[in-house]
This record gives structure tokens, sequence and C-alpha cells, in this order.
């Protein structure tokens, strides 16, 4: 069963009703919570790179941690993380426990 209100700005929004959306909406707010601390971390690294080997320009590295600062100071899920990526998923679990060890 679904049911649709208005949003303020005139958009629809659609509400259903058992469809576990706050908790896929707690999990993408971890994971995206989790990869904004990540990649502050590897951003400071002295040069980082791309996984392909090439160095992340500085002004990339500025705009990317401006970003990522900002999210984190709000406390704001910006559905950064592809929740259906298990790999990367796996790597913030690791870096998650990393960090909390």
């Amino acid at each position: 069963m679904s049911a649709q209100s208005k949003t303020d700005s005139g958009h629809v929004a659609v509400h259903l009703a058992g469809s576990g959306a706050p908790e896929l909406n707690a999990r993408q707010r971890k994971y995206d919570l989790l990869h904004h601390e990540y990649r502050l971390e590897w951003l400071s690294a002295a040069v980082p790179t791309y996984s392909c080997g090439t160095p992340v320009c500085a002004h990339d590295v500025r705009n990317m941690r401006t970003h990522s600062e900002a999210a984190l100071a709000l406390g704001i899920s910006t559905n950064s993380v592809d929740l259906t990526d298990a790999a990367y998923l796996a790597e913030l679990d690791a870096f998650a426990s990393q960090v909390s060890a």
C-alpha cells in the first residue's frame, strides 16, 4: 500500500507502507558518512592517486575535501554510495573496523 503527499516544493513524495524505507535510509546514511570519512583519509596522503594510478590534481583534492568536510559537519547523506556495490561496502566496513579499533 502506498500514499502520496506533496512536499513544500510541490514535488510528489510516495510513502510505501512496510517497504523498509527507514532501514534503507539508515543504511544509505551510514555508508555515505563512512564514504566521506574514508575519502578524507585518502585525500590526506602526500599525493593521493586514483585507483588507476593517476594523481589527483590539487583543485580536485580541495573540492572533494571541502564537500566531504561539509557533508560530515552537517551530517548529511548525499547518496554517494551505491548500496549494490558489495566490494565497496566491504572496503568501507574494513575502514570502519580500523577506525574503531
